[in-house]
């Protein structure tokens, strides 16, 4: 649940903000980091704004959206790195209210007008019971 991977990305991000400004670029785009943590987009967001303080962060807010994201899903630490075994059931919820539209909707994305609501309820039904069944030995 450390940030470092997102702080790591923003060079990289920074760089192809530029060049869509540069380029007059003005589809919207949508950032969407789905990271395990919380706010993992507006925290990108951060981290971006810290790497390029001179881009023109007025297009920025008006061209880029950073919704927040959650994703649960069940992903055990591979003993195969070329071999995944991951929980049947999914859910990804995305933070309707901080994206640029038009966005295209992706398969499994759930559009959420109140993505804490979303957060709390996967913390307290799906983490707590993983913690449950964990600490149980089960």
């Amino acid at each position: 649940m450390l940030p470092t991977n997102l702080e790591s990305t923003a060079p990289t991000i920074v760089a192809g903000l530029a060049a869509r400004y540069a380029g007059r670029v003005e589809k919207p785009l949508n950032i969407i980091a789905c990271e395990n943590m919380e706010r993992s987009s507006s925290t990108l967001r951060g981290y971006i704004r810290a790497a390029a303080p001179d881009l023109d962060w007025d297009w920025v807010d008006s061209h880029v959206g950073f919704p927040d994201s959650m994703v649960a899903r069940a992903v055990p630490v591979p003993t195969d790195p070329l071999f995944l075994v991951a929980e049947a059931g999914q859910e990804w919820s995305v933070d309707a209210r901080k994206i640029r539209e038009p966005m295209p909707r992706l398969a499994g994305m759930t559009l959420s007008d109140n993505q804490d609501a979303a957060l709390e309820r996967k913390l307290y039904i799906k983490n707590t019971g993983h913690f449950a069944i964990g600490y149980s030995g089960i």
